[in-house]
């Protein structure tokens, strides 16, 4: 079973940009492939220090991050809803009358 954390994989699309700046991704065994709409507002260096990277580069208009055997997984991961932090505490939920 895949140990994929949404979370993990919601801070590698930020950090590549966010949504909005990927054309494509697409993966091969063990690399993610984004075309990016701007690649010089990835950030390669934080990339590299997610847990389940194991590098980054471009090559041939690909942005490309190496992953290893799970890229599947996480390929799946990046078409998920982004993952919501947990709900905080908030005041009173009752409704509230006129004053």
């Amino acid at each position: 079973m895949s140990k994929v954390n949404q979370q993990d994989i919601d801070k590698l699309i930020e950090l590549v940009g966010g949504r909005g700046n990927i054309a494509t991704v697409s993966h091969c065994i063990t690399r993610l492939r984004f075309v990016l709409n701007d690649p010089a507002i990835a950030r390669p260096k934080e990339i590299e220090q997610l847990r389940m990277v194991k590098g980054c580069f471009t090559n041939a208009g690909q942005f490309q991050v190496v992953i290893g055997t799970e890229v599947g997984d996480y390929y799946k991961a990046c078409w998920r809803p982004p993952a919501r932090p947990p709900p905080t505490k908030s005041r009173s939920s009752r409704p509230r009358g006129k004053i």
